[in-house]
């Protein structure tokens, strides 16, 4: 099966399932962690490559940096088994991750887009630039990284998160 399963829910217009080919993935063999500390809301979190292509986006996970110091060690947005997809969605914000093969695929799109713009099965198609795909017209992004990669480079920003909450007079690590 090329297809992965990336977005499943029941909406306004009725079921969606929507897949998208593994093959429709921009590889991105190395990332890494990127804050925003500005905002009044608290600091969030992102994963970009070398180039400062953004692969992953938090951006509505406000205090990220506290989350991550005080859950366990080794979370990440990724089910526990390969194959198993792991989704996460809040206001507007959709992003799913499933383990297959020894990488880790990423989806992420506009949840209110998904919501109201799609029906029943949809497969992806190609988007108009590399680490996009197509649901229906609605634009997605959609990366794999080698497995590895995408476990260390949660354990690094896990860690980064520890040191900027230590380095605030908090513990840095769960209780």
């Amino acid at each position: 099966m090329d297809s992965l399963l990336v977005y499943d829910m029941f909406g306004p217009r009725g079921q969606v399932v929507a897949t998208a080919s593994r093959s429709l993935a921009t590889p991105a063999r190395q990332i890494r962690s990127f804050w925003d500390l500005s905002d009044p809301d608290g600091s969030r979190i992102g994963f970009w490559t070398p180039d400062h292509v953004i692969v992953a986006s938090f951006p509505w996970w406000d205090h990220a940096d506290c989350d991550l110091a005080r859950f366990p060690d080794g979370w990440l947005p990724l089910a526990p088994e390969p194959g198993v997809r792991y989704d996460d969605s809040e206001q507007g914000w959709f992003l799913s991750t499933t383990e297959h093969d020894g990488w880790v695929y990423v989806f992420e799109s506009d949840l209110d887009l998904l919501l109201t713009g799609l029906t029943g099965a949809v497969e992806a198609v190609a988007g108009p630039a590399p680490g996009t795909i197509l649901l229906e017209g609605v634009e997605a992004t959609w990366y794999r990284i080698p497995a590895p990669v995408f476990r260390k480079s949660w354990a690094h920003a896990q860690a980064e998160a520890r040191r900027m909450v230590a380095g605030r007079g908090g513990s840095g690590k769960a209780g």
